[in-house]
């Protein structure tokens, strides 16, 4: 059992070596999360079918396929980030659903919307600053 705890903690050292994210991982990381903001739009979409309709099934077969991919997206970006560094920029999704509101469904942006977006900026600049 020591063996394995060694080897374990070896491993978990030789990780974070190379979790050393690049333009290019941060590039996936932002894409994976522009997915998922098109899902949220997707799901208010999908939400308007009466349930057990046609349009309900194919609509929310759709929502598995697009969580399915976003699943995997995710998986393979987070090889190249610590997790908690990875989920501090989850928050950017707030700035995309605010884009998507404006300009599917019409909603107007108030000053108290991007004093929040700004803040959420400032927070993941904090974050990742050391990078």
């Amino acid at each position: 059992m020591k063996f394995i705890r060694f080897k374990l903690m070896y491993l978990h050292v030789k990780e974070s070596e190379y979790m050393k994210p690049t333009i290019k991982n941060y590039i996936f990381l932002h894409a994976a999360f522009l997915l998922y903001s098109i899902i949220m739009v997707y799901m208010k979409w999908a939400a308007k079918f009466p349930i057990a309709s046609i349009g309900f099934f194919v609509a929310y077969f759709g929502l598995i396929v697009f969580l399915f991919g976003y699943a995997i997206i995710w998986q393979q970006v987070i090889k190249h980030f610590e997790i908690s560094r990875a989920y501090s920029h989850r928050g950017i999704i707030i700035l995309w659903s605010m884009l998507w509101s404006v300009l599917l469904f019409g909603d107007t942006i108030k000053w108290n919307h991007i004093l929040g977006a700004a803040i959420i900026i400032v927070g993941i600049v904090v974050v990742t600053k050391d990078e």
